[in-house]
């Protein structure tokens, strides 16, 4: 199926493609992850997923968009009714993650708002002003919203990333943090470290939400998809990395636990580059960061199921742009009233959408390239029938299933036992 919405060039595509993978997950969660679950042990096996899960699993969705077009539940439908099921659940999940991404957009976007002096709305003013920047982005459309966007953002975030690192590791008490951090340690290297390494790149490169799907389905046909792709992992796992090597050794600096969790955003940020004019300035670039990082991921998860309303309900672009900006907000409501509470709509949010939907879609990609597309998938993806396609076969055969099992099975073992 050709789409009348299409990137106007292959760096486009990639630039697009790495922000929608591109995000909080990255700047945010990346680190403090990274920090509670070993540094070191942490970072092998997220780079063992990405290469045996991530990356196989991006191609398998940008397959099924390009040859499906840009509603996920008609992509899937492509592979047979049975799997339309896949795109309405990659829809869900992506609302879901869109919800809470704007209520915490809202809070770095009133974080670096009052950095430069500007005090006046609430919260809930913030998120609205957050979604409603994104959502005028996703107004003008593919090529003149998202793409020109992206292609200015996304090399912007990475120069101010190292920035960021440069300033950080010009310490040599920093240096030596780093370094302390990255020490191998025998007893990081366990089940609870690699659960969270492999479902955080999941979350990080946007997989199992239809956004990659719907990157797939504006690239042209033809060529060699995966060539092009390789991109998209390099690029998100560069940020996080740096993002990482940015904050966590300044954090060593200061006494504030690398493994704070969430904290680490709002709390930390402020600490870690201190009170000074330089410091005030590293705090600004940094949230600004984050809240460019926020909306390269958030037009893409509006762009996703607004494409679906207007494949499937037949909505305008402009009203399907309004509804689901607007069930986000709603969405994200009760997120906000009981954030920091003994009960957490958050914590409910993130379970069905990052340990179920996300890990069931993402089944569901590899049972269609695998049971369905088999070697035209092959072609289609890689130009021509290959070894590396042969060998990308046998990963989403073999290997990515046994991996998603491994996230369900060790988060409801964690969740019940306590720890592992």
């Amino acid at each position: 199926m050709e789409n009348k919405n299409q990137w106007g060039s292959s760096f486009g595509f990639v630039m697009a493609s790495v922000g929608a993978a591109l995000g909080l997950g990255n700047i945010w969660g990346f680190p403090y992850k990274m920090g509670e679950s070993g540094c070191f042990a942490f970072l092998v096996f997220y780079l063992a997923f990405v290469l045996f899960t991530g990356f196989p699993v991006l191609l398998a969705e940008l397959a099924i968009g390009r040859r499906g077009g840009e509603s996920a539940p008609d992509a899937y439908g492509m592979y047979g009714k049975s799997y339309r099921w896949a795109g309405r659940a990659s829809i869900a999940a992506c609302m879901l993650i869109l919800s809470y991404y704007c209520f915490f957009g809202g809070m770095v976007f009133q974080a670096a708002a009052e950095l430069l002096g500007i005090y006046f709305g609430d919260h809930v003013f913030w998120s609205l002003a957050f979604i409603a920047v994104a959502s005028t982005i996703v107004f003008l459309g593919v090529q003149k919203g998202i793409e020109n966007f992206s292609k200015v953002v996304i090399p912007l975030l990475i120069l101010m990333l190292l920035f960021v690192v440069i300033h950080t590791l010009s310490s040599p008490i920093a240096r030596g943090e780093l370094v302390e951090l990255m020490t191998p340690k025998r007893e990081d290297f366990n089940i609870r470290s690699a659960s969270s390494a492999l479902a955080q790149v999941f979350f990080s490169m946007s997989l199992g939400q239809g956004c990659m799907l719907v990157c797939g389905a504006y690239q042209r046909r033809g060529g060699n998809l995966a060539a092009q792709a390789i991109f998209i992992p390099l690029f998100d796992t560069l940020t996080a990395v740096l993002a990482a090597f940015a904050i966590l050794p300044a954090a060593a600096v200061k006494g504030i636990d690398p493994g704070c969790g969430p904290s680490l955003l709002f709390d930390a940020i402020p600490k870690i580059f201190g009170s000074g004019r330089s410091g005030a300035l590293m705090t600004l670039v940094f949230f600004t960061l984050v809240l460019l990082a926020a909306l390269t991921s958030v037009i893409s998860m509006i762009e996703t199921p607004a494409v679906s309303l207007c494949s499937c309900a037949k909505l305008k672009r402009p009203a399907a742009v309004a509804l689901v900006s607007a069930a986000a907000f709603l969405l994200g409501l009760p997120v906000y009233l009981s954030y920091g509470q003994p009960f957490s709509w958050l914590n409910v949010y993130e379970f069905i959408a990052e340990y179920l939907l996300i890990i069931l879609v993402s089944v569901a990609s590899c049972a269609a390239i695998i049971f369905v597309g088999k070697k035209n998938s092959v072609k289609d993806v890689f130009g021509r029938d290959c070894l590396f396609g042969r060998l990308w076969l046998f990963v989403l055969k073999y290997i990515t299933p046994i991996l998603l099992l491994f996230v369900i099975l060790s988060f409801i073992f964690s969740s019940l036992i306590g720890k592992i």
